[in-house]
């Protein structure tokens, strides 16, 4: 019989958001093979493949946005402005981010703001929480940015990078008076640790968010227009924001990579890896390899044996084997798993 050569790759990509992670490709290539019939001790070559250094992505950020809400903001649909903007920095935001919001007229909300990742849920309740914000009374911009500092001050991991902005009309000029900084001993205001980026919409008071920003060693931003052109400026400088967070690398520690048969029938058999400590389960089902540590554009490769039972008459194809596993992310400590996209499978010659 011809010999035959068959093929079949599977692959888990990067995603280019806060994580990046491995890729796996797997390729199972055999010979001879008229059909569905029984294989011993067949090879499947796996390659785990670390991001290379082209592909960075963005460390976590920590982001409280501070929205007056007070009576004033009513005018000039400037409310509206505002929950669009939030709106667009939730969708900027990535999984692993995480925003906390904070409403205020003449005081903050009652509820107790909180840090939300920005996962599909996350992002969904920050949605929920801009959309239900409507009007209240007077301004007072020194709470607002007190609450914010607290919040980020009282984080469990205060080296993530963290932002504060503030969107307002900037109607309250009582914070242009030392007073409204050091009401207290304890206030947080008196040596604020974390920049603001104020926002000004259309018709605000220049002079009261310039001086906050300054006074913070923040950036002042004048966000004025009609229809779109106020969301593009905003989406600009929140994207410049973000662009100067911390990128990395990709590193792994502790890197393991699991493997699973897929067809009820298939067993592995033997798996053989360069100096890699290997493990397969008593029942043959499942196995792992400990490849340990991998750095940016390395490459990894190992070989599982398997036994494949005889597939059913008429059967184009079977799924033998999955990938997946678990390292440590050498950048943050953090233990995370990539999912078994790696599936090999075998393909048979049509009679």
């Amino acid at each position: 019989m011809d010999s035959q050569h068959m093929t079949s790759t599977g692959t888990t990509q990067a995603t280019p958001a806060s994580v990046l992670q491995l890729s796996v490709f797997t390729t199972v290539k055999i010979q001879s093979v008229p059909g569905p019939a029984k294989y011993s001790n067949f090879p499947v070559w796996v390659t785990l493949e670390a991001p290379g250094a082209g592909q960075t992505a963005r460390a976590p950020i920590d982001m409280v946005a501070a929205v007056d809400v007070s009576r004033s903001i009513h005018d000039n649909e400037r409310l509206e402005q505002e929950k669009a903007s939030v709106s667009l920095v939730i969708d900027l935001l990535l999984p692993g981010d995480r925003l906390a919001v904070v409403p205020f007229d003449e005081d903050v909300a009652k509820h107790a703001e909180e840090l939300v990742d920005m996962s599909d849920q996350g992002k969904e309740k920050a949605r929920s929480t801009v959309k239900s914000l409507t009007t209240g009374y007077g301004t007072r911009l020194s709470k607002p940015l007190e609450r914010a500092e607290q919040i980020l001050m009282e984080r469990g991991d205060v080296e993530r990078a963290a932002f504060i902005i503030l969107l307002s009309d900037g109607g309250d000029t009582s914070i242009l008076k030392d007073k409204e900084w050091e009401r207290t001993d304890t206030s947080v205001l008196r040596d604020p640790k974390y920049p603001v980026r104020t926002f000004g919409f259309t018709g605000h008071n220049a002079k009261t968010m310039e001086f906050i920003a300054t006074r913070t060693k923040g950036t002042y931003n004048a966000i004025d227009g009609a229809g779109n052109d106020i969301y593009h400026k905003f989406s600009g400088v929140v994207s410049g924001l973000l662009s100067k967070a911390t990128f990395r690398l990709f590193s792994a520690v502790g890197l393991e990579a699991q493997l699973a048969a897929v067809h009820p029938g298939v067993s592995l058999v033997r798996i053989e890896s360069r100096e890699q400590r290997t493990n397969i389960s008593d029942d043959g089902r499942s196995g792992s390899v400990r490849v340990g540590a991998m750095k940016a554009g390395e490459t990894t490769e190992f070989t599982v044996y398997l036994d494949v039972p005889e597939g059913d008459a008429g059967m184009e194809a079977m799924e033998v084997l999955s990938i997946g596993g678990v390292y440590t992310q050498g950048w943050d400590g953090k233990r995370v798993g990539y999912r078994r996209g790696g599936v090999a499978s075998l393909s048979y010659q049509k009679q």
